[in-house]
């Protein structure tokens, strides 16, 4: 699952010394434990996005997405994927109009 960490404490015991193992035989007994990882946030999330149903164009940091559309009706669909494997995506459709004349 994604996000989800699991410990499991199993008793510790010291022979000759059991008063120091880990166990719960005094009520309101604790244990603190400290975890430190890095997380790499530019490769959390993999973006990508398709014209038309057509090939997978992957993104890196790009804000801006430029295309060269012909006149007409699109759809760009935009993918999202993180290290989990969990995906959404979002359809835009766009139009393209000419309405500039040709000169001569």
């Amino acid at each position: 699952q994604d996000g989800f960490i699991s410990l499991n404490f199993v008793p510790n015991v010291i022979p000759g010394n059991p008063v120091l193992s880990i166990n719960n035989l005094c009520s309101g007994s604790t244990i603190e434990a400290s975890i430190t990882f890095e997380i790499d946030i530019l490769n959390t999330i993999r973006k990508s996005y398709t014209v038309n149903g057509g090939s997978v164009n992957y993104l890196s940091t790009e804000e801006k997405l430029m295309l060269d559309l012909s006149a007409g009706e699109h759809l760009v669909t935009f993918y999202l994927e993180d290290c989990a494997a969990n995906k959404s995506e979002c359809k835009v459709a766009v139009t393209v109009k000419d309405d500039t004349s040709p000169q001569i």
